[in-house]
């Protein structure tokens, strides 16, 4: 192999040591500005966009990670690479309803191939934000209502002990007079 692909073929191992995620795409018929508009929104969830040559990418997988991705790197294959494989899933899915010419054709998780399918299905999971503030709904509802209970019952303790004031006021009032 030639020098300039052994350096390729090394860029891409490391870039397998350093993301989770992979999402292999075809990017026929995108223009240059399209795929800058991918990399930019790729960008806000610290995901990036790169262009390998398939075979080199075949190489590098097969080599660093064990798995065989020749089925997801027919045609031009750009390759989206994240360590939040929800988000990056949400930005590719979003981005192929605006550009037709956009094709997800499979993925890796860690070392597991991912289909359309299932990165479909990853693309409807909640963010992590969302999942992070329903949990903290989901803890904070019973100490809400415990606290809710304590105060109502403090405040007919509270109640009761004022109306026996009033009474023990009066008996004492009837008693001077």
């Amino acid at each position: 192999m030639r020098p300039e692909k052994v350096w390729m073929v090394e860029n891409v191992k490391n870039l397998a040591k350093n993301h989770s995620a992979w999402v292999m795409t075809d990017y026929t018929g995108l223009t240059a500005g399209a795929l800058a508009q991918l990399r930019n929104r790729l960008k806000g969830v610290s995901a990036s966009y790169v262009v390998v040559k398939n075979r080199l990418l075949e190489v590098a997988l097969k080599d660093s990670m064990g798995v065989d991705v020749s089925s997801m790197s027919a045609g031009p294959t750009g390759v989206a690479l994240s360590d939040d494989p929800v988000s990056l899933a949400k930005v590719l899915k979003a981005f192929a309803g605006e550009f037709e010419a956009f094709k997800v054709k499979g993925g890796l998780l860690k070392d597991r191939l991912l289909s359309k399918s299932e990165i479909a299905e990853l693309a409807k999971i909640p963010s992590r934000e969302a999942l992070i503030a329903k949990m903290m709904g989901i803890l904070k509802g019973p100490t809400t209502r415990l606290v809710w209970v304590l105060k109502g019952q403090l405040s007919s303790l509270a109640i009761v002990l004022a109306k026996i004031r009033d009474q023990k006021q009066q008996q004492m009032e009837e008693k001077q007079s």
